[in-house]
């Protein structure tokens, strides 16, 4: 039988390794320069090659098995493939979790900004709407100055609604503008049903329909300004442009999501479930709670018991290469 050398092994992976195209692979991973422009690329690019890492590892398992004591030559063999591509990966490996870091934040930021953006719209939709009904119902002038007043606060709003300001301003000016036309319609309406009591004293029936009609045309106008204004203020915030109006994650996925559990208080922890804790949590019993209460969290939840937390933990980047193949 012909001696097994650290030369045959390597000789032997060669057309393996060409179907693979290995040295492409290779040197491809030693030119990358992990970037946030290019993460995803970049990431794709060194999964491919710790694929092929564990690929060899599990040939390699495959190969070992038939003949024990041939295992430490064929290890140096496939070592000749497999410490360089180590090497990369064990370079690259903190750099893909720092610049995917960096990314989560940033991205955390931008986040913020829609959510900011989406509370104001919201914020100053509902607070239109509701001033044009209290306008609408408004029984004398001592309730429309209250509501001049909200009108007012709502204009000094200017560090809260920042960019929007300019068309949040002219909406409340619209308020303005219907509470204006709502006292003089009040008073419009006062006069009026006056007359229309002397009409009806009179039994003057004609003038009092014309009254009475006149009044309910008020009504009219103002019902038709609180839909014109209500209408106003949806037009002026679909005017405004959004910084952004939505977010493509640039950052990586995780390759897998796994339960997890924190022990935020171990001596209320011990106290309440003390089969839970050693002098440390204990890792066995905590796992087997936690693949059970699992069942019960929605994802991204959390569940406290007694100072035992279970949450789910991202596995994000983790490229480096093992022994134990992929």
């Amino acid at each position: 039988m012909e001696k097994l050398t650290k030369e045959l092994v390597v000789a032997s992976l060669i057309p393996d390794l060409a179907k693979l195209d290995w040295q492409t692979l290779f040197d491809t991973a030693k030119k990358i320069k992990v970037e946030k422009e290019a993460i995803g690329v970049n990431y794709a690019d060194a999964m491919k090659l710790r694929e092929l890492h564990g690929y060899l590892r599990n040939k390699q398992k495959q190969d070992d098995e038939p003949d024990k004591a041939r295992i430490k030559a064929r290890k140096e063999g496939y070592d000749s493939y497999c410490k360089p591509i180590e090497e990369i990966l064990a370079a690259l490996d903190p750099e893909f979790h720092r610049v995917n870091k960096e990314i989560i934040a940033e991205e955390g930021d931008i986040e913020a900004v829609i959510a900011k953006q989406n509370e104001i719209r919201i914020r100053h939709i509902d607070f239109v709407n509701d001033m044009v009904k209290q306008i609408s119902a408004a029984p004398d002038n001592k309730d429309l100055g209250r509501i001049q007043s909200l009108v007012g606060s709502e204009k000094s709003r200017t560090g809260f609604y920042g960019d929007y300001f300019p068309n949040v301003e002219a909406s409340c000016n619209d308020l303005l503008k219907m509470v204006d036309t709502r006292k003089v319609i009040l008073k419009n309406n006062a006069k009026a049903q006056k007359d229309f009591e002397k009409a009806v004293a009179k039994g003057d029936m004609a003038l009092a329909a014309e009254l009475k009609e006149l009044m309910e045309q008020n009504d009219r106008v103002v019902k038709e300004n609180a839909q014109a204004i209500a209408e106003s203020a949806y037009q002026k915030v679909a005017e405004i442009s959004l910084k952004i109006s939505e977010l493509e994650s640039a950052s990586i996925r995780p390759r897998i999501k796994r339960w997890s559990y924190r022990v935020d208080d171990i001596e209320l922890l011990y106290k309440k479930n003390p089969e839970l804790v050693t002098l440390e949590p204990n890792a066995k019993a905590i796992g087997a709670v936690v693949k059970e209460k699992s069942k019960e969290i929605s994802e991204g939840q959390e569940l406290e018991i007694n100072g035992l937390v279970i949450y789910q933990k991202h596995f994000y980047v983790a490229i480096k290469a093992t022994d134990d193949a992929a």
